[in-house]
């Protein structure tokens, strides 16, 4: 059975005696979220030496955005975008307002983005031409029946420039994407849907396979964690779990309610009551201190955001973790899309 991003197998072990503290949930808090992911690797060739920038999630971001609005007016005819509407592929990922006929939520003026990608930031870096850069991609529910629109518009997106090439200033770096993959699949089989050679094969989305919850639970916060608290980033002091686990129960509601095949049918006043009970042990947060250059905006944005690890005692709060478990590929938080709050797990 494949885990979360890291491949690591989560066991059980200790103690199986219920918290006597903990509140029984009920019934449909127990029905664990069925949202269907498609989680891929894509691999770009670097056609010419190229600099990154440090952030790479918004950098891979910022190119998908234009590319798609070429294909909605008419580049690349024939590509396929699935269940998403000829034309809307930008409004879709970029705006995501909420369809005129949903019946929930409706006080929402946008739904969650449905995609992550999956590049934490490194240092400014020069890659020689012939030089690989991998990102890890996440389209969710029905926007992942429309993956061959969503890689040729990365494909033509790094042929245009990805970076800054050596040369006149401004002179944007081009690439190609060489190879993607369905990766974290069920049959345990990693699918290539793209290759140079072969082309573009479909993949479906699918639902994670959840295994069963550790009684002690680590959670590492890989990179910042922006959770937003009456208008107020939290910081790591004031950091707690219930933050978290309620940003991502919210988070895999609204995703399965827009997105997914059927919406969310949770009990979430009984998973409310849970998560208000998690206390973190062995905590061990730190606040980073980021900032990234806008090229839209024209000013640095602040990327502050919470970092480390810490431990859950599960027994009695099973329900929540197939929250936890989605969080390796949808992320928490602000600026989840371009890889911010990205969570791992492993059993303690």
């Amino acid at each position: 059975m494949k885990t979360g991003p890291e491949r690591t197998p989560a066991q059980d072990g200790g103690p199986t005696a219920p918290d006597p503290s903990t509140p029984a949930p009920s019934a449909t808090a127990l029905v664990p979220p069925g949202l269907a992911l498609l989680r891929l690797e894509l691999v770009f060739t670097m056609d010419e030496p190229v600099a990154l920038s440090p952030f790479r999630g918004n950098l891979w971001r910022g190119i998908l955005g234009p590319a798609l609005k070429h294909i909605d007016d008419g580049l690349l005819p024939g590509v396929s975008t699935g269940a998403i509407a000829p034309g809307s592929l930008y409004c879709t990922f970029f705006e995501s307002p909420p369809p005129p006929s949903a019946t929930k939520m409706r006080r929402y003026t946008a739904t969650p983005h449905p995609y992550v990608v999956d590049a934490p930031g490194r240092p400014d870096e020069r890659l020689e031409a012939g030089a690989t850069e991998r990102i890890g991609l996440t389209l969710v529910g029905r926007a992942g029946s429309a993956l061959e629109a969503v890689l040729a518009a990365f494909d033509f997106a790094a042929r245009v420039g990805i970076g800054h090439a050596d040369g006149p200033a401004g002179e944007r770096g081009r690439a190609h994407l060489t190879e993607a993959r369905a990766v974290w699949r069920a049959d345990a089989r990693d699918l290539v849907v793209f290759d140079e050679s072969s082309g573009f094969r479909p993949a479906p989305p699918e639902v994670p396979v959840t295994p069963a919850c550790p009684p002690r639970l680590r959670v590492v916060l890989a990179t910042p964690l922006r959770l937003v608290r009456e208008g107020k980033l939290v910081d790591a002091r004031h950091f707690t779990p219930a933050a978290l686990v309620s940003n991502l129960v919210r988070r895999v509601s609204m995703l399965s309610e827009f997105y997914g095949e059927l919406p969310l049918d949770a009990d979430f006043r009984a998973l409310k009551g849970l998560w208000e009970g998690l206390a973190a042990e062995q905590k061990a947060l730190a606040d980073a201190d980021l900032t990234r250059w806008s090229s839209r905006q024209r000013h640095e944005l602040n990327m502050d955001g919470v970092v480390g690890s810490f431990v859950l005692n599960m027994l009695g709060r099973e329900a929540l973790f197939p929250y936890l478990w989605l969080s390796q590929w949808v992320h928490a938080g602000k600026g989840a899309v371009t890889g911010m709050g990205a969570i791992r797990l492993r059993p303690e």
